[in-house]
């Protein structure tokens, strides 16, 4: 099954020049923070001082909250969800396109993600490094003593 759609010949010029005027600007950018990333300097010239603002404003609520985002948008678990939304879409679906494309762009996203973290060469420190045992009290309910708890915390090397 075919899906047609009109699209009159000046709107369609119209359409295919905004396309291409946001992907040369979006490759101009993407190029633009590669080179400062590369170089130290530019825009992740602000890593330290981001990094020393969350350093201040940390809590564990906000890290278990990271955590969460961390695992459930991460590698491992959104190409999981991407692959069942799509399979259920494309056996609901009329036309076949749109999951197609969608999976394409999660696909390539993944391939392109896994080739600019080795040319950045940026990874994530070890676990060991990342995170530790700090205790501090907290209140674990309403009208109970104060009791130690455990969360991570990045350790600056």
């Amino acid at each position: 099954m075919v899906e047609e759609r009109y699209v009159d010949p000046a709107d369609r010029r119209r359409l295919y020049r905004a396309s291409a005027i946001l992907a040369v600007v979006g490759l101009a950018l993407f190029i633009a923070t590669l080179i400062s990333v590369l170089q130290a300097d530019g825009l992740s010239a602000a890593d330290h001082p981001v990094h020393d603002w969350l350093m201040t404003t940390r809590s564990g609520a906000a890290t278990a909250i990271m955590i969460f985002l961390a695992i459930f948008f991460g590698p491992i678990a959104l190409p999981i969800i991407v692959l069942v939304v799509i399979l259920v879409w494309g056996f609901a679906a009329k036309h076949a396109w749109r999951p197609i494309l969608l999976a394409s762009a999660m696909l390539a996203g993944v391939i392109i993600s896994q080739i600019i973290l080795h040319i950045v060469q940026r990874s994530r420190p070890p676990w060991t490094r990342c995170c530790s045992v700090r205790t501090r009290p907290f209140r674990s309910r309403p009208g109970t003593s104060w009791e130690p708890a455990t969360s991570c915390w990045w350790v600056p090397t």
